[in-house]
C-alpha cells in the first residue's frame, strides 16, 4: 500500500523521543531560535518518494504510514552542535539507527558503524539526517545516549582530552611529548613507551573515580596488582585500550576513547571467572 498526500501518518516514536530530549538539552536552540524546517520530519518537495521522510507503510509499524527519518538543525552558537551529537549516535550504535547523515559523510550498521563519504546532493552540513530501521525497534521511545556524563568536571574532561591526543598521537607515530622531543614507533610496530605508560595509569587513575558503576580504590588495586604480577607487559593496560579502539592508525574520536575506557576499566573492575 503507498501513501497518498492527505493520508494519515505519523512520526516513529523513537525519533519523536530523540526530538524531545535535543530540545530538552539544548533549550536556546528551539524554534523559533532556529527554524521549524531545520527539525523537519515528513518530506518536502525535493525528497523523493524513497526517502525514509515520505510516508511508508510498514507492517512491522502499524497500520498507519510512518516517517522513519527527522533532521535536526547545527547551530553551535547556540549550543547545538548537530555534527558532535552525530558523531555520539554513531558511537552508541543504537539498534534503533538505520543511518545518519552529517557534514558530508554518512554511518549507520550497513557501513559497520564507520563514517563514509556521502555523495547526495545536500552535505547536511547545516543540519544532520538521522535514520532508523524499519522494524518495531523504530517504535521503541527508550532515551538516546546523547549526552555526556553529567558528573565529569572541567578537570576530569581535560584529562580525558589529554589522553585523547596522546592516544592518538601514539597511534599514528608522533611524538607523545608535547615537546616534541621525543618521537616513537607507531603502535602497530612497537607498544612499549614507559613514560607513555606512566602517564596513563595516571590519567586513568584521575578519571576513573566519575565512570559510573566503578569502584575507584578497586580499579587502582587493580591496576596495581596487573603492574606487578606482569613487569614484563607493563604495557598491557593502554595495549587493552588500544585493542578496544576501532582498528587501523590515526585519529580516534574522544567519543571512541571514552567508549573503550568504558569497556577497558569495566573490564578491570570485574574479570571474567578464571
Amino acid at each position: 500500500m503507498s501513501w497518498s498526500k492527505g493520508d494519515p501518518w505519523r512520526v516513529v516514536r523513537s525519533l519523536d523521543r530523540l526530538r524531545e530530549q535535543i530540545r530538552a538539552a539544548y533549550p536556546q536552540a528551539v524554534p523559533p531560535a532556529t527554524p521549524a524546517a531545520a527539525w523537519g520530519s515528513i518530506a518536502d518537495s525535493a525528497h523523493s518518494t524513497t526517502s525514509d521522510h515520505y510516508p511508508h507503510h510498514y507492517s512491522a509499524l502499524g497500520s498507519t504510514a510512518v516517517v522513519c527519518a527527522r533532521d535536526f538543525p547545527h547551530a553551535p552558537a547556540l549550543g547545538l552542535d548537530a555534527h558532535a551529537l552525530a558523531e555520539r549516535l554513531r558511537v552508541s550504535r543504537d539498534p534503533r539507527i538505520g543511518y545518519v547523515i552529517s557534514n558530508g559523510r554518512i554511518t549507520g550498521p550497513n557501513y559497520g558503524w564507520r563514517w563514509a563519504s556521502y555523495s547526495g546532493s545536500d552535505p547536511h552540513d547545516t543540519h544532520i539526517h538521522v535514520s532508523t530501521v524499519h522494524t518495531a525497534a523504530a517504535d521503541d521511545p527508550r532515551d538516546w545516549q546523547i549526552g555526556e556524563d553529567a558528573d565529569m568536571t572541567p578537570e576530569q574532561a581535560k584529562q580525558l582530552d589529554e589522553l585523547h591526543e596522546t592516544i592518538t598521537r601514539w597511534r599514528s607515530g608522533m611524538p607523545t611529548m608535547a615537546d616534541g622531543k621525543r618521537g616513537i614507533e607507531p603502535v602497530k610496530w612497537r607498544q612499549r613507551d614507559e613514560p607513555w605508560q606512566t602517564k596513563v595509569v595516571g590519567l586513568l587513575a584521575a578519571i576513573s573515580g566519575q565512570i559510573g558503576g566503578l569502584d575507584t580504590e578497586q580499579v587502582l588495586a587493580r591496576i596495581e596488582q596487573l603492574a606487578a604480577e606482569e613487569r614484563q607487559r607493563d604495557a598491557e593496560l593502554p595495549s587493552l585500550v588500544l585493542a578496544a579502539l576501532p582498528a587501523g592508525e590515526g585519529a580516534v574520536s574522544r567519543d571512541d576513547l571514552e567508549a573503550a575506557l568504558r569497556s577497558v576499566l569495566g573490564s578491570v573492575d570485574n574479570p571474567p571467572a578464571s
